[in-house]
């Protein structure tokens, strides 16, 4: 479907008038659809992109743990006011509903899921829209398997829209404004799509691919102990062969290793050393799923490589995890959805989507009390609202909902600074009436010492503390 400009569409399916592609121009030479390789080259093999995420185990494992992590987070919407703007969580606005539930028989923990491991896995991640008629706004958002995706590019956009191949070879086209595409950054304008972080691994992936295979026939080829027979006299063929069919059925397999060994007729055991390249084997191994990890930007700690963890470090690569790591991909989820979901909607004005972290940064229960206390005591959060933090209840006191200044803990809000002083003032005028009662008992019996005085109300002794003051300053005092 030809289109000149960057269109947007009304619930009703109007479309606006917006700006023109800058880039937009003729391209006899452009290529009528792009799709991202299949495969990725190891060394004599090819591998795809499916099997190395199967059949490696730290790309597994580090493709798992970022789209678990991530998909364990509510993404939750909110909507700001226009007076204070202030935002408020919504529930039941359709863009929460279409998150809650973004296909039949799917949870938003799929929905993150799907589109996280896609991207990890091949730097892309698409979904279509289901309008559920003609020109209405989303109410379902379908995973789109990226693999059977392929990219058209437009002449007057940069992709004009997506076409997918099913199973039994149907094609259906979606237009690029009902796709949702997640994409990590490529540096080839060409190429209308995202880079695999499998393709940075490519190197890796080979040795460790390699080094699988050597352990693997290594294994399965050495029905014999890591050493060799010497005999002082020459052996016929057919010695040789029962003694090696003697020896492998005694020695040979791992569950015969390290059995000794009875030898008799001038026959001498020597045993073999390993050599270079197999001893740095196990090292070479660990380098590459460091590797891995690095390319993912995960604490090798966090995926079970505790080679350098601490019980003091442990704590701080958790919280690395997450604002270093998967923060960034939680922004881009974000953005893409705001851009390409919710921005072009204009029934959708005003509200935005956002992943909520506190309830996996909070800490354990020292670490939030310690946090709890310089927030009310800076000024941050009354008593109330801290309470809400721990789902706790709030406490009908106007004292709970104030605001704390450090140097003495007093409320500074307009309305608890007056309640407070009339609270002093009436201890203050009950003090002095308790004094005028004691002295009048002293006059009347005629002994005893004066009672003490109050002390003034704490205004008036500021007050005075005040005047006292200047008078020193001016030379008076």
């Amino acid at each position: 479907m030809p289109r000149s400009s960057l269109a947007l569409r009304t619930p009703r399916g109007n479309v606006l008038p917006s700006k023109s592609w800058p880039l937009a121009g003729e391209n006899p030479a452009r290529q009528s659809a792009w799709k991202q390789g299949d495969s990725l080259g190891l060394l004599a093999m090819n591998a795809t992109y499916d099997r190395l995420y199967r059949t490696q185990p730290w790309v597994y494992v580090c493709v798992n743990k970022l789209s678990r992590a991530i998909a364990r987070l509510p993404l939750k919407t909110y909507s700001i006011s226009d007076g204070t703007g202030e935002r408020t969580e919504e529930r039941t606005l359709p863009l929460a509903k279409l998150l809650r539930r973004p296909w039949p028989l799917a949870r938003q923990y799929c929905l993150v899921e799907s589109a996280v491991s896609y991207l990890a896995i091949y730097g892309n991640s698409t979904f279509v829209k289901f309008r559920g008629g003609n020109g209405q706004t989303p109410i379902e958002l379908w995973e789109l398997p990226w693999p059977r995706v392929e990219v058209i590019p437009g002449r007057d956009y940069p992709v004009e829209a997506y076409r997918y191949t099913g199973l039994n070879g149907v094609r259906k086209v979606f237009t690029a404004e009902d796709v949702v595409h997640f994409r990590y950054y490529n540096p080839n304008p060409d190429e209308p799509f995202g880079v695999s972080p499998l393709e940075a691994l490519a190197t890796t992936l080979a040795q460790e691919n390699a080094a699988q295979r050597y352990g693997i026939s290594s294994f399965g080829n050495a029905a014999r102990p890591a050493s060799f027979i010497k005999s002082e006299r020459n052996l016929t063929r057919q010695q040789r062969k029962e003694l090696r069919e003697e020896i492998e059925q005694s020695y040979g397999g791992p569950e015969n290793a390290f059995k000794v060994a009875l030898l008799d007729n001038g026959l001498d055991w020597k045993p073999l050393a390993f050599s270079a390249s197999e001893a740095q084997l196990v090292d070479n191994r660990k380098l590459s799923r460091e590797e891995v990890c690095a390319v993912y930007d995960i604490p090798p700690p966090m995926v079970g490589i505790l080679d350098h963890a601490t019980y003091s470090n442990i704590d701080q690569q958790h919280w690395m995890l997450y604002m270093d790591t998967l923060a960034p991909i939680c922004k881009l989820i974000e953005d893409t959805m705001m851009a390409q979901l919710v921005d072009v909607e204009p029934a959708w004005d005003g509200a935005f989507i956002e992943f909520d972290m506190d309830a996996v940064l909070r800490g354990n229960i020292e670490q939030r009390s310690q946090a709890y206390q310089r927030f009310l005591q800076s000024g941050v959060y009354t008593p109330n609202e801290l309470r809400r933090l721990e789902n706790n209840d709030a406490i009908t006191d106007p004292q709970a909902d104030a605001i704390y200044v450090p140097v003495n803990m007093e409320p500074v809000s307009p309305e608890m600074r007056k309640l407070a002083e009339q609270e002093q003032e009436r201890q203050a005028e009950e003090a002095q009436a308790r004094f005028e009662q004691e002295r009048e008992l002293a006059a009347a019996g005629g002994g005893g010492p004066p009672p003490t005085p109050p002390p003034p109300p704490p205004k008036l002794e500021r007050r005075i503390g005040i005047l006292e003051q200047r008078l020193q300053d001016a030379g008076i005092g």
